[in-house]
Order: structure tokens, then sequence, then C-alpha cells
């Protein structure tokens, strides 16, 4: 009887350190995982900064033409004159959607919590 419950004690012994070594070959690759997407998130958060100063610079430049379009406009009905239509194209809507574009990008940045 004795050989027997040896044996069961060696074959438990087994089982419990093939359960201690899967764990640790799962905890090694959960931390490589872990590891490759922070870099990729880290990496997506420097071109979501490029991406923010862009959307900044365009958003600038689409508010710089909308105020002479309006001013344009103003002067043409001040005079009576009708302007050509690619000038009547309102610079509004592309400013907005910049404007959009980068209210969202700075509110997914803020929300990034990489290195």
């Amino acid at each position: 009887m004795s050989k027997r419950i040896s044996k069961m004690l060696f074959s438990t012994e087994k089982v419990e350190l093939s359960l201690v070594d899967d764990l640790i070959k799962i905890q090694k690759e959960g931390t490589k995982q872990y590891s490759k997407y922070v870099d990729t998130m880290d990496t997506s958060k420097g071109y979501l900064s490029i991406a923010i100063k862009e959307a900044t610079t365009a958003s600038k430049t689409l508010k710089e033409a909308l105020d002479l379009q309006i001013k344009l406009e103003n002067q043409a009905e001040e005079l009576g004159v009708d302007l050509p239509s690619s000038v009547k194209e309102k610079s509004s809507a592309a400013f907005e959607i910049a404007n959009k574009d980068l209210n969202m990008m700075n509110s997914l940045i803020k929300q990034f919590r990489v290195r």
C-alpha cells in the first residue's frame, strides 16, 4: 500500500509542477503580448499627435479662408456684383469638419495611458 500512496503523491506533484510550468509559460506570453500592444499604442499616440498638429494648422488656414470669403462676399454684395461659383463655395463646411476632427483627436489622445 505504501508504494501506491507513493505513486499517487509523485503523480500529484508531477501534475502540480506541470501546472506551474503552464502558468509561467502563459504569463510570459501575456507579458510579451502586453508589451507589443503598448508599443503599438505608443506608436499610434505619436501618429495621433502628428495628425493633431496638422489638423490644427488646417483649421487655422480654413478659418482664414472662411474670414476672407465672408469679407469678399460682403464687398461683392455692397458693389452689387456676382462672385464666381468657385468663390461662392463655402469654406465653413470644411472648417467645421476640421474642428470636429480636431476635437475628436484631442479627446482620444487624452485617453491614451501609455509611456
